[in-house]
């Protein structure tokens, strides 16, 4: 619950800056924000970096979505 709550406090947020919000290692966070894409409630986007590099940023659906 607090990863989702962090996601929602913020625009978008990456697995960093969540992990280090709530005090859980990535790997902890990670789990928790598979398990919140899966049920629908998070929505994940890649950004690409230059060099090929990229990372993901995860924010909240829409309330009117989780209602549905």
């Amino acid at each position: 619950m607090a990863v989702l709550l962090e996601v929602a406090k913020k625009e978008s947020a990456t697995l960093d800056q969540i992990s280090d919000a709530v005090n859980r290692d990535k790997s902890s966070a990670h789990q928790c924000l598979s398990k919140l894409l899966s049920a629908g409630l998070v929505n994940k986007q890649s950004k690409t970096l230059k060099g090929g590099w990229y990372f993901h940023v995860y924010s909240v659906v829409e309330f009117s979505k989780i209602k549905q």
